[in-house]
């Protein structure tokens, strides 16, 4: 269960990379290091086996929406944490066709959905939002009932 803010510092895993070519790919100069955040969160989660639709899609999301970098951290390294191989965690941007507005999905993926998984999964989401302040519209820790690959 996560209870503090240490206990969030814990589940993020990894540090921004150091030397990595994001901001020369991305054509942007960055005195802020925000590309390298976002690269260093991106190699986190892929590191923690997580899957992502479009790194590009996320680098740019991320890009735009730093606050956001340690909930997706957290979200996919709790998930797997508590579940194991049990699950998979699936990291995909959404975009709403009505509103033209975008949030980052971390889709948490199971063979079984059973009651106590889903209540399970709820009660994770509801902790981390207590913990990484957000606003719903743009960040969503759920499933979408998919068969997990891999």
């Amino acid at each position: 269960m996560l209870r503090t803010e240490a206990d969030l510092l814990n589940l993020l895993v990894g540090s921004p990379c150091t030397g990595y070519p994001c901001v020369e790919r991305l054509g942007v100069q960055d005195t802020s290091g925000l590309s390298l955040q976002v690269e260093g969160t991106i190699r986190a989660v892929l590191n923690l086996g997580a899957s992502i639709s479009s790194t590009r899609d996320l680098r740019s999301f991320l890009l735009s929406n730093p606050d956001l970098l340690s909930a997706v951290r957290a979200a996919c390294n709790t998930a797997i944490g508590k579940w194991g191989p049990r699950v998979r965690v699936h990291v995909s941007i959404v975009r709403d066709p009505d509103s033209a507005s975008e949030y980052v999905a971390v889709y948490v993926r199971t063979a079984s959905y059973s009651d106590t998984f889903l209540d399970e999964l709820q009660l994770l989401s509801s902790e981390l939002d207590a913990l990484v302040p957000r606003q719903p519209d743009r960040f969503l820790m759920s499933t979408d009932f998919r068969q997990p690959l891999g």
